[in-house]
């Protein structure tokens, strides 16, 4: 088997754990360390070879014996374009919160590939120096509006997870250059809110994945699946980030966050490791340890 046959092999295997069957686009744009010169024929042609090991119905491509993943796939879709719909009614009044400089959909969410009844994963950009401040305001929000989630209400909550500053854009730290997860999260994080083009800043910062994912792109979402900035929106944000500017309350709401966290005896803040990071910069919050899927352990 040749390096590309095996890195092609490799990809589909890999999103056969998610039961994610592949169109021959994502297998071309996706593929890990696919030489950047590889073109969507020559994955035709690759495909074909690996005819032993790889199927294909209605335009995607999965492991032999795993045709029922299509269906699944259409099935997920249905549920993930719910969720995305439902994300965007929740952006749109969250543009208002001062300091808010992105909000974008990721893990399953960015790519449209969701259960029934999970929730809606956001990663959010902030002002460098306002995370606290920024948090307790989108919280606070998205608790008064009923669709935070919290405890065992899960099912089409937004779940806030992960958030940076935008003085900490580039967050290789958090990557392991021999796990397939953190690229394929990286590369699919969908912006559905940008503020003076904060994702491309966020995207450039982390060019860095190419050397893993070489096509990796820029998202181009339509009008339809982002919400844009307003007049209204922007003069909101811009009055409470001025009323804000002199406000000493930060070490107050850093205080009174952590108190909380602190407070729960099972969450892995107690821990040595990266699992849960809280600081002035990085908020992020998996309390499960990220699932390790090194490429050599596929094939």
């Amino acid at each position: 088997m040749s390096d590309l046959e095996r890195t092609i092999l490799t990809l589909i295997t890999y999103y056969d754990i998610f039961d994610y069957p592949l169109s021959l686009i994502e297998v071309w744009l996706w593929g890990y360390k696919l030489d950047a010169r590889c073109k969507v024929l020559d994955v035709v042609e690759l495909l074909q070879r690996l005819a032993d090991k790889i199927e294909e119905k209605d335009g995607f491509y999965f492991l032999r014996g795993r045709e029922e993943l299509v269906s699944l796939r259409q099935e997920r879709r249905n549920f993930g374009v719910e969720k995305w719909k439902k994300s965007l009614g929740v952006v749109k009044i969250l543009r208002f919160v001062p300091f808010v400089r992105m909000i974008a959909l990721c893990n399953n969410n960015g790519f449209l590939h969701t259960k029934k009844d999970s929730d809606i994963d956001l990663f959010i950009i902030v002002s460098g120096g306002r995370l606290w401040l920024a948090r307790f305001l989108i919280t606070l929000v998205t608790q008064i509006m009923g669709v935070r989630r919290y405890g065992r209400k899960i099912d089409n909550r937004i779940c806030l997870s992960f958030y940076i500053t935008d003085e900490a854009l580039n967050i290789k730290k958090f990557y392991d250059k021999n796990n397939m997860y953190l690229y394929q999260w990286m590369n699919l994080i969908a912006p559905i809110f940008d503020v003076d083009k904060t994702y491309r800043r966020f995207f450039l910062e982390n060019e860095w994945i190419k050397i893993f994912l070489p096509k990796a792109r820029e998202w181009w979402i339509p009008e339809s699946g982002v919400i844009r900035d307003s007049e209204w929106s922007r003069k909101a944000r811009r009055f409470f980030e001025i009323f804000f500017s002199g406000w000493a309350g930060s070490p107050f709401l850093r205080k009174i966050q952590l108190k909380r966290m602190m407070r729960n005896k099972d969450s892995a803040i107690h821990e040595d490791n990266d699992k849960v990071v809280v600081n002035d910069r990085v908020m992020k919050f998996h309390e499960r340890a990220l699932p390790e899927y090194r490429p050599d352990s596929f094939i």
